[in-house]
């Protein structure tokens, strides 16, 4: 993953939804007074928020906020926040939550400490919105950092089937594509959108031992062969425009003893307007390995072929496939 970096960003706050103190210096500054503030008291149902615009898209990791000391004389500060992002190819805000579902972020506990919250499902946006929250009436002021790193895989969306559970593992895994801002249509395809397949986080080697971040989820996406109609797993790549395509890297499990192995074949398909596919794809068959449990990428050299939107179909050596990037 590329390092994150603090993003550059611009600042949008009407007075309808606030005040806005020395509105070019909303980055946290130790011990100064800037600080966005909402009008009146923060209750669990408020809307205001502070719209931020990034210049471009990027790959979100982490949020900071802090409150408004002002010299020893704001008191003002956010408890917790929920999140919100904007991408053109999604057309709609999009709420941020983590694994199990919620949508609250940590904020701070005085005015003057800074809180950094590294984000368990990182997400591509263009704009985003810190929402404050109090579960009781309170003045509260906000400054905040986002983190992360410029976008340029010029993905626009994927497609996938949703994932499913490994009940007979310990505590049963969920290899669903949690993060995913799509839709998902009634035969649990996810369609329009983008989530862990691109979010630049690998799996560990262990599926059965937990990320330092996760909670009921997994950096796994996997698929049951008798879960699934096809006789393989169909992924559809939709991008900006018309590129050359040198190579493709497919981050993939091998834990052969939990019945989850290398995927026997992958075919890669090519379309110019993704209704038609080219008949000659790119065939690859890696190579099996029943010695080493270790998770690896798995490198498909795709000729410098020209496509707009790309299927890749993984087919099945054993019971699942599992992959995180």
């Amino acid at each position: 993953m590329p390092r994150a970096t603090r993003v550059e960003v611009a600042i949008f706050a009407e007075l309808t939804n606030g005040t806005l103190y020395l509105p070019k210096k909303m980055s946290i500054v130790p011990l100064k007074s800037n600080a966005w503030c909402p009008n009146g008291l923060i209750t669990p149902k408020s809307r205001q928020y502070l719209e931020i615009e990034l210049h471009g898209e990027y790959l979100i990791t982490a949020t900071e906020t802090q409150g408004r000391f002002a010299n020893a004389v704001g008191v003002e500060f956010v408890e917790s926040y929920s999140v919100e992002y904007w991408r053109d190819a999604l057309g709609r805000w999009v709420r941020y939550k983590d694994f199990n579902g919620s949508q609250l972020i940590p904020g701070n506990v005085n005015t003057y400490t800074p809180r950094k919250s590294t984000l368990e499902a990182p997400f591509i946006a263009s704009k985003i919105r810190f929402f404050p929250y109090a579960a009781h009436p309170r003045t509260a002021c906000m400054r905040v950092e986002l983190f992360g790193c410029r976008w340029k895989q010029a993905i626009v969306a994927y497609s996938a089937p949703r994932g499913c559970d490994m009940q007979a593992m310990t505590g049963g895994a969920r290899f669903i594509d949690l993060t995913y801002d799509g839709n998902i249509t009634t035969n649990w395809i996810s369609i329009d959108g983008l989530g862990q397949i691109t979010d630049s986080l690998y799996g560990p080697n262990d599926f059965e031992l937990p990320d330092i971040l996760d909670t009921s989820g997994s950096r796994w996406i996997g698929w049951n062969r008798t879960v699934l109609t096809d006789d393989g797993v169909k992924l559809t790549f939709n991008f900006t425009d018309t590129r050359l395509f040198h190579h493709v890297d497919i981050h993939t499990n091998n834990m052969f003893t939990k019945d989850v192995q290398l995927f026997k074949e992958v075919e890669v398909y090519f379309s110019l307007e993704g209704e038609r596919w080219q008949e000659e794809c790119i065939a690859y068959e890696p190579k099996q390995d029943r010695v080493s449990e270790h998770a690896r990428m798995v490198h498909v050299d795709l000729e410098n072929r020209t496509a707009k939107h790309i299927m890749i179909k993984l087919n099945f050596q054993h019971e699942w496939i599992l992959i995180s990037e």
